[in-house]
């Protein structure tokens, strides 16, 4: 996509947060979605399960990939968080894979991205058969889901897509754990160091390594981030230093502050968050994979 392209999409989701609370529509509810699961396994042998949304119809045309990555601070989830944001993008004519990974503490990083990549290339090797396009793929994120679908989209070697939605994720790992939410109800130290397998001072490479931060480059496809100002989980100062960093290397980038929210705004059924959530993720995806339906 190019620039001009890029930056119209970008004021077009600047006008949805002007028009917030005067055309939020819910999120639509037909066609019909067919919901399928898909049994696979892990380089160890370790079982997971794609949840597949697919629009009911028996059109032959092929539709561009939403590829959904969970959250769930990288030890637990599962590929039906958010499940109706997935439902709506396979309404508008989107292919949705919701993926799986392995957790922390038992499994650390790098596992649970080789996990996501793994994923993506089943999910490629896989799309003729579900009648997807292999040329306009993008992946959505949430939280720890967010920080692998960065990670898989901007180390270098990695999945080749068209767009990235990065909704209140990690940004930089040793920044986070130095610089921990206040309250705290979740123990983000501890949370880390069992992703991780120790502190920055003890693994500081694997931090390094585990961060999107450290991957930001002229070239990346365009980035949405959408996060809650008032975030426990994830501080929204991260955020907006992934935005600064993205706009100084030339990337496309949208960032979208929900200045009254929590993490998790997106998930809560027919509340504003999910709906603000939804018109900018469809405008956002229908510009980067050029999705008209």
């Amino acid at each position: 996509m190019s620039r001009a392209t890029t930056n119209c999409a970008f004021n077009s989701l600047k006008l949805v947060w002007l028009k917030l609370g005067h055309d939020l529509d819910s999120l639509p509810t037909e066609p019909t979605v067919q919901h399928r699961f898909v049994h696979y396994r892990a380089s160890d042998g370790s079982p997971l399960t794609m949840q597949i949304f697919d629009r009911d119809d028996e059109g032959s045309e092929s539709r561009p990939i939403v590829i959904v990555i969970y959250g769930g601070a990288w030890r637990g989830g599962s590929p039906d968080q958010g499940a109706r944001i997935s439902d709506a993008l396979a309404r508008r004519g989107y292919l949705v894979a919701a993926i799986d990974y392995r957790h922390a503490p038992r499994f650390q990083f790098p596992i649970e991205l080789e996990d996501v990549r793994r994923s993506i290339a089943l999910v490629r090797d896989s799309a003729a058969a579900w009648r997807g396009d292999t040329s306009r793929i993008a992946l959505l994120g949430r939280s720890a889901g967010g920080h692998l679908a960065e990670l898989a989209a901007f180390v270098p070697g990695g999945s080749r897509v068209r767009g990235v939605v990065a909704i209140y994720a990690p940004w930089d790992l040793a920044e986070g754990y130095h610089d921990v939410p206040s309250p705290d109800p979740i123990g983000v130290r501890q949370v880390i160091r069992d992703f991780i397998g120790g502190t920055p001072e003890e693994r500081p490479q694997q931090y390094r390594a585990a961060s999107p931060a450290s991957y930001v480059r002229n070239g990346l496809p365009p980035v949405l981030l959408l996060y809650a100002g008032r975030d426990h989980l994830v501080k929204p100062e991260f955020n907006r230093e992934a935005a600064r960093a993205l706009r100084s290397a030339d990337v496309g980038v949208a960032a979208i502050e929900l200045p009254w929210s929590e993490h998790g705004f997106d998930v809560v059924p027919g509340g504003l968050g999910e709906r603000l959530t939804w018109a900018v993720t469809e405008r956002f995806l229908g510009a980067v994979l050029g999705n008209g339906s």
